[in-house]
């Protein structure tokens, strides 16, 4: 499934043959919507260098790709990398500051610098991504925009902006029909509960955020919904839930070979099972 949080190609009817980065940049499409992340990089690559062979150089079409680029080290948590590229985005869309690409690019900024823990930066960037956005008809990448936003203030410790913000981003979703777009909202949501000690609400957002993973095949965000489900259920000593999401979790991230986030899993999955006496299975 593409992943339409980072990439919404709007194909107009009657399309006309591919040319080669247009090829290649939907085979990277469909690599990163299966969290492919290093074959959707090559392809974008690939694309990258192929611009001007056979046509006109289109700056745009280059800040296209740099951005998509900087997705795939985004996702692969090399923040650096992500932020350099967004940046080369940035240098080809001089004189093109109110179009739709750079408020997109303004958009992928702000989850950088929020995952950099930039929140004042992040949310001035998500705010100008806004002003360009609502114009346009691209409302999949608005949303994103509002999302970022709404980190940002929530990182800052406004809940009510924080709040409101991700209801925005949800109406947005539901308005165009993007469940996974709904999901992601849904886990923003639980997780600023967990982190607020509302158990109850955490546990409802994140398990509807569950259940439209399981629906779509998010394999990745649902073994992240799962780990925070367990540390929620262990807080709320409901152990039997807590091991059940976890081990679950542990499970897929095993398939993915996703370490970092197995470190992560296995961790919660040692507290709790050291909270109920299982010491042998703990170690």
């Amino acid at each position: 499934m593409l992943s339409r949080d980072c990439h919404d190609p709007h194909e107009p009817e009657g399309r006309q043959p591919a040319t080669p980065y247009e090829a290649l940049e939907e085979v990277g499409d469909l690599h990163f919507g299966a969290d492919g992340y290093s074959s959707a990089l090559e392809y974008y690559e690939n694309a990258l260098r192929g611009l001007g062979v056979e046509q006109e150089f289109d700056p745009t079409v280059a800040a296209r790709l740099n951005r998509k680029i900087s997705d795939c080290y985004r996702a692969k948590g090399l923040l650096e990398e992500a932020a350099n590229y967004l940046e080369r985005a940035r240098g080809f869309l001089k004189g093109y500051e109110f179009e739709l690409e750079y408020g997109i690019v303004l958009g992928r900024r702000a989850a950088v610098l929020n995952a950099q823990g930039k929140h004042d930066i992040a949310l001035r960037d998500a705010n100008l991504a806004l002003d360009i956005l609502k114009a346009t008809a691209a409302h999949r990448e608005y949303a994103f925009a509002q999302r970022m936003a709404a980190i940002s203030h929530g990182r800052l410790g406004r809940s009510a902006e924080f709040e409101q913000l991700n209801l925005d981003a949800l109406a947005t979703y539901r308005r165009i029909d993007d469940q996974e777009g709904v999901s992601a909202v849904y886990v923003n949501l639980g997780l600023a509960y967990k982190n607020a000690c509302q158990w109850d609400n955490a546990i409802r957002s994140l398990t509807k955020a569950k259940e439209i993973c399981e629906a779509l095949g998010l394999t990745r965000r649902l073994s992240n919904t799962l780990t925070n489900l367990g540390v929620v259920y262990t807080k709320t000593r409901d152990f039997h839930e807590a091991i059940s999401h976890l081990r679950r979790a542990r499970k897929l991230v095993q398939a993915l070979g996703d370490y970092a986030a197995l470190v992560s899993t296995l961790n919660s999955l040692g507290r709790v099972l050291m909270l109920t006496g299982r010491h042998s299975q703990a170690e």
